[in-house]
């Protein structure tokens, strides 16, 4: 996961500015993805009272992690000690493999290093995060499950539940393997386990899953976007860019220009095309889905706030840095 809030300059006023924002937004970056709209096509969403119907019954989730049904709490994925335990064993494995990696390899490691480090600065809205990532997997493995009946895929369903991904993983695995010409099933597997490999920041695991999905189901934009997301986690940004504009392409076709999907999308080209330096293009497809954006959910709406960071960043990179401060002052109103 990359952090969604690069370094502004030494100036104190943009720093400060900077600083108050990410106070502001630090809960929201982990569940909106800000640099590269990861989870936004279907957005994850916030941890909270989420009112179900189970069983002809009445459940409401109790804490993160925890659905209650009647007097019955049902543990679903891991505890918040659990997860900061898997971050600091996964830290632990990234230092070891940096000791020992080619210098090619090098730069990736430290990618997924930096992402447990910033996990761990705010371990309870990473937890959340995962929490609320983990229920969204469960039930579009639940959705497929009603499509494609498989044993396998129950027991996947199970083991995420049980918050034991890495069985999960291995079930989704032979799904794989054995799907033989349900070529639906076995890209929602490898997406699926695309997503497992994401959340334990094992990020050329998730690469290679993304991309068999992408590849598999080429008209699936939420697979084509993974796939680009996960590219330009890794700085491979022009591979990032083809995909995402393969995701734009596909979704304006089915859904036009006023959909969210799109100006994620548009975001993300933003971000990528930023990150590669190309400013201009960036503030483009930043405006193009702020405009969007404000005319879907109006002015006091997070994600209206991350499109007028993202233009504060890529104007200040430009060196205008009015402009940028603006775009600041206008992000923390519109999340005030």
């Amino acid at each position: 996961m990359q952090q969604w809030w690069r370094s502004l300059t030494q100036d104190n006023q943009i720093n400060l500015i900077g600083i108050v924002l990410v106070a502001l937004l630090g809960g929201i970056g982990y569940l909106i993805k800000t640099n590269l709209g990861k989870g936004e096509v279907p957005e994850a969403t916030a941890p909270g009272n989420v009112t179900q119907t189970t069983n002809g019954g009445h459940a409401f989730n109790n804490i993160a992690g925890n659905v209650q049904v009647g007097d019955n709490i049902i543990r679903i994925g891991i505890t918040l000690a659990e997860h900061e335990q898997s971050l600091k064993k996964r830290e632990a494995e990234i230092r070891e493999e940096l000791e020992q990696a080619h210098v090619e390899n090098r730069a990736q490691l430290e990618i997924q290093l930096h992402a447990v480090q910033q996990q761990l600065q705010d371990s309870k809205a990473s937890y959340e995060a995962h929490i609320a990532s983990l229920r969204e997997q469960i039930a579009r493995l639940e959705a497929m499950r009603d499509e494609v009946p498989d044993a396998l895929l129950n027991e996947a369903i199970v083991a995420l539940k049980q918050g034991q991904p890495q069985k999960a993983d291995a079930l989704l695995k032979q799904i794989e393997d054995e799907g033989e010409d349900q070529i639906k099933l076995i890209a929602e597997a490898a997406y699926q386990r695309g997503k497992i490999a994401m959340d334990a920041i094992r990020y050329l695991d998730a690469l290679k899953h993304y991309e068999k999905a992408a590849r598999l189901a080429p008209d699936n934009s939420l697979y084509l976007n993974e796939a680009g997301f996960i590219n330009n986690t890794l700085a491979f940004h022009q591979k990032a860019i083809n995909y995402i504009e393969l995701a734009l392409a596909s979704d304006l076709k089915t859904y036009g220009e006023d959909h969210p999907n799109v100006a994620t999308y548009r975001n993300n080209l933003g971000e990528a095309w930023r990150a590669l330096g190309q400013y201009d293009k960036a503030i483009d497809y930043y405006e193009q889905a702020l405009a969007s954006d404000l005319k879907t959910y109006g002015e006091d709406h997070p994600k209206v706030a991350i499109r007028r960071n993202n233009l504060g960043l890529a104007w200040h990179a430009l060196g205008q840095y009015e402009k940028a401060i603006n775009y600041y002052e206008l992000a923390l109103a519109s999340d005030l």
